[in-house]
């Protein structure tokens, strides 16, 4: 396994999937999302609009179905110590702070404004530990799909054009 999950073969669908949702988050909210380059950051973004600081979010690819999701309780596991470092990037900056998934199977995006929501299920559980594998006991949150905003990874335009 490699230092970072991140950078290993196995990870590269996920990176590009990534790639995918920051552009369809942009799109959606006529943001530019700057990459925060590190992996180590406590956001994967802050949002900016005409010069301004607009909003910060954290990304996750998944290769489950939203159909899968609702079979396991219509939640979206995240980690729970994401949503805590957000909502304090989020305070520090003033702005909103949200959390943006992208369903592979799907071509479906999902995001969750968690500085207005502001509440989640929250437990302990054994996860899968990286995209490589492993198992993982964490303190785990549990997003409901019904406050998330659904919007489709492409545009209708391009759908339409590859026809």
């Amino acid at each position: 396994m490699s230092a970072l999950a991140v950078h290993s073969e196995a990870a590269k669908p996920f990176n590009n999937g990534e790639r995918m949702l920051r552009a369809a988050v942009a799109r959606r909210f006529a943001a530019t999302l700057l990459f925060a380059g590190s992996d180590r950051t406590p956001v994967d973004a802050v949002w900016e609009r005409k010069g301004v600081c607009v909003g910060c979010s954290e990304h996750k690819v998944r290769t489950h179905s939203r159909e899968q999701m609702r079979a396991w309780g219509d939640t979206y596991l995240i980690t729970a110590q994401k949503l805590t470092d957000g909502l304090a990037v989020s305070r520090l900056l003033s702005v909103p702070f949200y959390v943006a998934a992208l369903l592979l199977p799907d071509d479906m995006c999902y995001i969750w404004h968690i500085t207005e929501d502001g509440s989640w299920e929250q437990r302990k559980t054994a996860t899968q530990n990286t995209c490589e594998g492993g198992v993982a006991l964490r303190e785990n949150a549990f997003l409901d799909f019904a406050a998330a905003e659904a919007f489709p990874l492409r545009p209708l335009s391009l759908l339409l054009r590859n026809r």
